[in-house]
């Protein structure tokens, strides 16, 4: 009688693949061999066939479907009795879709995370990974963020700050991967707050011989996010470019700028900071030109000394205007001396004019007149001539 020496327990075949069962048996030929599924003889067609050999049966089963899945006998009988033995056929498939929603979370100028759940069905085998992909609205193509996803969630890096996407997600085993599980609603890429809006225009408080301090007033809107703080730039005059100042962020509304070179104009402008990213500048300051204001400027007579004709016995006056930084020191002249304030020589003062009051003016008095006005910035005289007028003559200076 026959023996079946070998024969498998279980078969997996995937969906549509062909495949074969090979079954070893002992005895003496020839043989006879009947298959069964589920208890009802199955006959040889297109779909499967079956060989016998002298000690093996090969059974073809072309383009396996899940109809094909049961337990199936095989007996092999020989003239002197039979043997039969039994295996399981299963047949897996590509797994169901991934099952949603498709849930977007954490999403910022450049990622977003997405998350799934398994599928209801597997396909018959298990599922190895998933494949994560993206696609911009404007655009028709998938792009495959991940190939090989082994988790439930995925961080989908590389965004452009601004892009709206979508996503999908299908499910993977040894046949291959599902229909996608698509998201519905697509996203924007970026953070849940915006950049501030422009700070207020900078306005200089205070200018030295090589700094300005400057202030504003803070964004209308700080977009939602806490303003960081205020980069500052500044640029010279006529020309386009503008220069970061300082290498960290401005805390407060107000700042230093040092190292600017005197008697150059400046321009500024500031930008506030969140976490979403930098304002849009501020408007311009107005330009500034940079000087210290206690530096020496040197008297100028702004109004100066004008000759005199005075009426003998009667007083004459001299008069000018000088300007100075810091104030200038005057001295009166007659001639090359040096005159004292009281007697016949009056000196008065009112703001930057200065005047020299001669009482009862007679012959000696005429002569040139100088005022010389002295500060850290140097040294500027103003002369003039007093003339006497008498009823007689007059008197010029120089004439003995």
């Amino acid at each position: 009688a026959p023996k079946i020496e070998r024969c498998p327990n279980e078969v997996t075949f995937p969906e549509h693949d062909n495949g074969k069962i090979k079954i070893f048996y002992s005895g003496t030929g020839p043989f006879d061999v009947q298959l069964y599924k589920d208890g009802l003889e199955v006959k040889e067609d297109k779909h499967l066939k079956f060989t016998v050999f002298d000690d093996y049966v090969i059974i073809y089963l072309r383009e396996a479907l899940k109809t094909d899945e049961g337990k199936y006998k095989i007996i092999v009988k020989n003239d002197s009795g039979q043997a039969d033995a039994t295996f399981v056929l299963k047949v897996t498939g590509l797994p169901g879709p991934p099952q949603g929603p498709l849930e977007v979370s954490d999403i910022t100028q450049n990622t977003a995370t997405i998350a799934w759940r398994p599928p209801l069905f597997d396909g018959g085998s298990k599922i190895t990974n998933y494949v994560v992909e993206r696609k911009e609205t404007s655009h028709s193509q998938w792009i495959v963020a991940s190939s090989y996803c082994r988790e439930l969630v995925f961080t989908v890096q590389g965004l452009t700050e601004g892009g709206e996407y979508l996503f999908r997600v299908m499910a993977v085993n040894e046949n291959g991967q599902s229909q996608p599980l698509e998201g519905t609603n697509p996203i924007i890429a970026k953070l849940p707050y915006d950049k501030p809006s422009a700070p207020g225009v900078p306005v200089v408080t205070e200018v030295g011989g090589d700094f300005v301090n400057l202030s504003w007033e803070k964004p209308e809107s700080d977009g939602g996010s806490r303003i960081q703080g205020y980069w500052v730039e500044k640029r010279e005059v006529g020309t386009l470019a503008w220069q970061r100042v300082g290498p960290n962020l401005s805390i407060t509304t107000q700042v230093n700028i040092s190292n600017l070179i005197e008697d150059r104009q400046y321009e500024f402008r500031v930008f506030a900071v969140n976490e979403a990213g930098m304002s849009p500048p501020s408007s311009n300051s107005t330009s500034v030109k940079i000087k210290d204001p206690n530096a020496p400027v040197p008297p100028e007579f702004v109004i100066p000394l004008r000759n005199v004709m005075a009426v003998e016995n009667k007083s004459a006056q001299f008069t000018c205007k000088v300007t100075g930084n810091p104030k200038p020191t005057i001295i009166w002249y007659k001639g090359t001396r040096e005159l004292m304030d009281g007697g016949k020589f009056t000196m008065l003062k009112d703001g930057d004019t200065y005047s020299l009051v001669v009482s009862e003016a007679y012959g000696e008095d005429a002569d040139e007149y100088a005022c010389r006005a002295t500060n850290k910035g140097g040294s500027r005289t103003s002369r003039a001539e007093l003339l006497i007028k008498s009823k007689q003559t007059l008197c010029f200076s120089g004439e003995q």
